[in-house]
Formats: structure tokens, sequence, C-alpha cells
């Protein structure tokens, strides 16, 4: 090892896409802000399209309407546990469930930056 040079750190571990993974993300997050149109930009935000079609339910009330209320935990880990693409396996690793969990984290800034939102909270 060359002196003077700052070690690598270890790569980030991701929640498991389980009921115990998915509420450890929710306790690490500020979800005093998630609404369900944010939990839906990140849920939708690296889906293909014909992926984005099957879920969009989840998110919405019968009148077709964001949910007013903000989700709660029981409600966040139903849904993304219902969201089979999310805990998809490929090549014996999953991508998917850390995308959404990046996008989740950093769902306001990505909504200003790639969405155009200027005063978005969510």
């Amino acid at each position: 090892m060359v002196e003077g040079l700052t070690p690598v750190p270890p790569a980030r571990e991701y929640p498991e896409f389980t009921e115990d993974g998915i509420r450890e993300l929710w306790m690490g997050l500020d979800v005093k802000e998630l609404t369900w149109e944010s939990f839906h930009r990140a849920a939708i935000r690296s889906m293909p399209h014909e992926e984005r079609d099957k879920i969009v339910g989840l998110f919405k009330d019968k009148g077709g309407e964001y949910k007013s209320r903000r989700p709660t935990m029981v409600e966040f880990i139903e849904v993304v546990l219902s969201i089979e693409w999310l805990g998809r396996w490929e090549f014996d690793r999953q991508d998917e469930f850390p995308m959404f969990v990046r996008n989740l984290e950093n769902r306001v800034e990505l909504a200003k930056l790639l969405d155009g939102e200027t005063d978005y909270v969510g």
C-alpha cells in the first residue's frame, strides 16, 4: 500500500428485500414529508415503462388521485413487497431494490433535477 493514500471504504450495504429489510429502510428515512406521489416517483424512476403501468394503482385512490395522507410504515412495507420488479434477481444479484433505495433517499433532489420541480417536498 502506498503511504498517504486514503483507503477505499467498504461498499455500502443496502437493506434486503424482505419485511425486516424494508422496515429497516423505513426507519432510516426522513418520512415526515413522504407522500404517496414521491413514493410512486421513487418506485418508477428506474423501471421500464411496461412495469410502471402494473403498479400505479398501489399509490392512488379509487378516484385516480394520489392518496391524500402519508403512507404508514405498514402500508409502505406492503406496497414495496407487492412490487415484484423490485425484488427481482439477475446474475446472482439484486440491482432494482438498491436503485429504489437510492431513489427514495434522494427523492426531493431527483424531482427537482429530473422532473423540473422547484419547491418540491416529499
